[in-house]
């Protein structure tokens, strides 16, 4: 094997999480580029701005390579979460620009040093802090491609694109009905699966007591609280097992695995 393949192959799973965040951003407002989607206030910039600040530590101080300008949201007197959004007065170019300051900074670390380069990390306990180059290669990308996923959903529920990859969807090549007909099997099944879920009895005034039922699609009264079951799929049946995937006529009698079978992680 080639010695400088191993550091290499590190550095393109690296970039290609970088690739992801940024893509992640085109084609939004500056508002959906900012706005929460989650009780935590997950956003898609934040994650850009936090992914500049992991770069910018592990790839600087820990191997004693000083960045100039480094903002206040990266310091060690910032505010909780303060990495994690971008102000109003921080435009989404200059968040952009940051980060690639900043991955031009980390990837002359990379390329300076060997992968079993000795540094410290200082926010890590005591008995960890002495790590490699390689070590913290493995962490970053850990780190980036998890948040790359994060951006992945934020973006979907903003306006419904989805993708592992510019180019490279890595989802099955089906049209909305599909995927509607697929979310609303998934929702039968969660409801009709072994673990019990609390409703009202019936045939009670007052005092209401509550009980286990297996599949809440049993209790006719709460057939109304469920979504519809795309029509054309399949029947009523009596029981929520016996019902036919919806998946096998929508994608014309193809098992949901097979319609899979071409759509793989890019190694």
């Amino acid at each position: 094997m080639n010695p400088a393949q191993p550091k290499a192959d590190l550095q393109r799973y690296l970039r290609s999480a970088r690739d992801t965040l940024l893509w992640k951003l085109e084609g939004l407002s500056e508002y959906d580029v900012r706005r929460p989607l989650t009780p935590t206030g997950t956003n898609l910039l934040g994650l850009v701005k936090h992914a500049a600040g992991v770069e910018l530590g592990y790839f600087g101080e820990t191997f004693d390579r000083p960045f100039t300008g480094t903002p206040h949201a990266f310091s060690d007197d910032a505010e909780a979460n303060e990495d994690m959004w971008a102000r109003a007065d921080e435009s989404r170019e200059d968040v952009i620009d940051l980060y690639r300051r900043i991955a031009r900074h980390a990837d002359a670390t990379i390329a300076d040093l060997p992968l079993d380069a000795v540094g410290r990390v200082r926010w890590w306990p005591e008995e960890r802090a002495r790590v490699t180059l390689h070590q913290i290669l493995v962490h970053v990308i850990t780190d980036l491609q998890r948040h790359a996923g994060h951006a992945d959903v934020v973006r979907e529920l903003i306006d419904g694109s989805v993708g592992l990859q510019a180019g490279n969807g890595n989802m099955p090549p089906e049209d909305a009905a599909w995927w509607e007909a697929y979310r609303q099997m998934c929702i039968r099944d969660s409801r009709c699966s072994g673990a019990p879920m609390w409703t009202w009895s019936r045939g009670r005034r007052a005092g209401a007591v509550r009980k286990p039922e297996i599949c809440l699609t049993h209790e006719p009264e709460l057939t109304r609280r469920a979504p519809a079951w795309p029509s054309g799929t399949t029947g009523a049946p009596e029981t929520c097992a016996s019902r036919a995937s919806p998946l096998r006529k929508l994608s014309g009698g193809a098992s949901a695995a097979s319609v899979r079978q071409g759509s793989r992680p890019s190694p």
